[in-house]
């Protein structure tokens, strides 16, 4: 509902691909079992296995992108492409989506998404949706571009997981 009345007020949807990275990567440690200690603490206080319910959470940023959803290298930086898709109508920045990342091919590191949005064509409680996803490439000057088809979160949360890739 806040993202609606967002939209509403500021004349778009929230882009909140940094805080996702923040608070993704603190509930994957928390997973993880980084946390387990603190958790020790305020489970005395609180009565609840707080590491049960940390066990349970989904990885939400070990996930590496799958290689087949690449369509191509953009020559333009990611801000660019981001303000771009943000330009467009039906396009909504993917809030509750995992973070994920690529290897680089020459050093073998990761580089992480920095951006992540999904086309809905039928609106924002449409059915299906064009899930796209950003990182980095050439040092930062160019972007490469990710996206599959999948159910919208929104609208089928147990059914969401991508059923096919758009790629190459």
């Amino acid at each position: 509902m806040l993202f609606l009345v967002a939209q509403r007020y500021l004349g778009r949807w929230p882009d909140l691909w940094r805080a996702r990275r923040v608070v993704l990567a603190v509930l994957d440690r928390l997973a993880d079992g980084d946390y387990d200690d603190e958790l020790d603490v305020v489970d005395e206080r609180v009565g609840v296995d707080l590491e049960a319910a940390a066990d349970a959470l989904p990885e939400k940023t070990g996930l590496q992108i799958n290689a087949r959803t690449l369509v191509r290298t953009i020559d333009a930086p990611p801000s660019e492409v981001r303000a771009e898709l943000r330009s467009m109508e039906r396009v909504y920045p993917n809030t509750l989506a995992s973070i994920q990342y690529d290897v680089d091919e020459e050093t073998g590191e990761r580089v992480w998404e920095v951006g992540s949005y999904a086309y809905r064509p039928e609106g924002f409680f449409g059915m299906w949706q064009y899930h796209v996803r950003l990182t980095p490439a050439a040092g930062g000057r160019e972007t490469r571009l990710w996206a599959h088809y999948e159910r919208s979160p929104w609208r089928q949360p147990v059914r969401h997981p991508p059923r096919r890739g758009v790629g190459r």
